[in-house]
């Protein structure tokens, strides 16, 4: 993920980094877990989306320290990136499909 000055990159093996996007410098690196990343990580406002393949989600702050701000579990696996529309987030994990957010207003 790009945004600003910083890049965000996230390991199969559950690696969180994030970089100066000019020099490369780590600003951060922690491991997520021992668990596999197969969906991108998913940007959406300062919040990173990061859902592991067994249904662990972690949220992180988009930020120059390391923060997690929540960490989920999703009943089924999970292999395919997260999206948004309309304020909702909608994940698909085996057998099920998601949406978190606040219901539409009519």
């Amino acid at each position: 993920l790009a945004r600003g000055d910083r890049l965000f990159v996230l390991s199969d093996a559950g690696v969180a980094t994030l970089l100066e996007a000019k020099t490369g410098k780590k600003l951060w690196s922690e491991r997520l877990g021992p668990r596999l990343y197969h969906a991108s990580p998913l940007l959406v406002n300062d919040l990173v989306y990061c859902l592991a393949e067994d249904g662990t989600a972690h949220v992180l702050r988009w930020a120059d320290e390391f923060e997690v701000v929540a960490k989920n579990a999703l009943a089924g696996g999970c292999h395919a990136t997260p999206a948004v529309s309309d304020g909702r987030l909608f994940v698909r994990a085996a057998g099920h499909l998601w949406c978190l957010g606040e219901p539409a207003k009519r």
